[in-house]
């Protein structure tokens, strides 16, 4: 139904489609609709159909559940624009964690949406405004008045760690400028096991170029680690 309203019925009948539009809230498949009506939209470049959505009140929350569904090939400034906006705006715990882990696993700086957005918001952040945004994304529906966000961010370091040196490397420079920033809300075994893995490969290129990420980093605890990585020496034997 929704490539028949925006392939043709968009064509043919378009104050149709403003009805549709109007009542679509109320129908059951709503959700469903609106997702590849939108995500149609976009690919036939009908703006008339695409501000229709982007008009609704809910839109945020639709836009926020599809962005796995954003290729490459419709992916706009506006996009970037967009979650730039959600990570520095007033946003939920849940609108936060949906734009990270997005944005985590974006690796390909070649797509208008990658990794380098949320590394530059990570740079802008001080220790405090950091510290409340990785509770925000590792504190899930737990909320964070315990610790156990610092033990989710410890597991994901555990995780990094399991890989073998060849495989940390070429996770890439984007994906160890991460794992920097996680470092000082990590526990100390995690987070001193991954400085020594950055100590000892300090030389390699894609941990200067990490680390050169990292070095307008508004935080201190982020300095702090650069400069005991710069300083180190280390026994690491990963």
């Amino acid at each position: 139904m929704a490539y028949y309203v925006v392939s043709e019925l968009a064509i043919s009948h378009a104050e149709k489609v403003k009805e549709i539009m109007g009542e679509v809230s109320g129908w059951p498949i709503y959700e469903g609709f609106f997702r590849y009506v939108y995500l149609l939209a976009r690919k036939q470049k009908n703006e008339c159909i695409q501000s229709a959505c982007e008009k609704f009140d809910d839109f945020k929350t639709h836009y926020l559940n599809n962005l796995h569904l954003l290729s490459a090939d419709i992916q706009t400034h506006q996009d970037v624009a967009r979650l730039e906006a959600v990570l520095m705006g007033e946003s939920t715990d849940r609108e936060l964690r949906q734009v990270f882990w997005f944005l985590f696993k974006k690796r390909d700086e070649s797509e208008c949406l990658n990794v380098s957005i949320l590394l530059n918001y990570l740079n802008r952040l001080n220790e405090s405004e950091s510290g409340v945004f990785i509770k925000s994304v590792f504190s899930g529906s737990f909320g964070y008045s315990s610790e156990s966000w610092r033990s989710r961010v410890s597991g994901l370091l555990s995780s990094f760690l399991n890989l073998s040196v060849e495989k940390k490397l070429q996770l890439g420079a984007p994906s160890l400028a991460l794992v920097l920033f996680f470092l000082p809300h990590a526990l100390w075994s995690e987070s001193e096991a991954v400085t020594n893995f950055f100590v000892r490969f300090k030389n390699e290129k894609e941990v200067i170029a990490a680390m050169n990420t990292c070095t307008n980093a508004v935080s201190v605890k982020v300095q702090n680690c650069l400069k005991e990585i710069f300083k180190g020496e280390s026994g690491y034997e990963g």
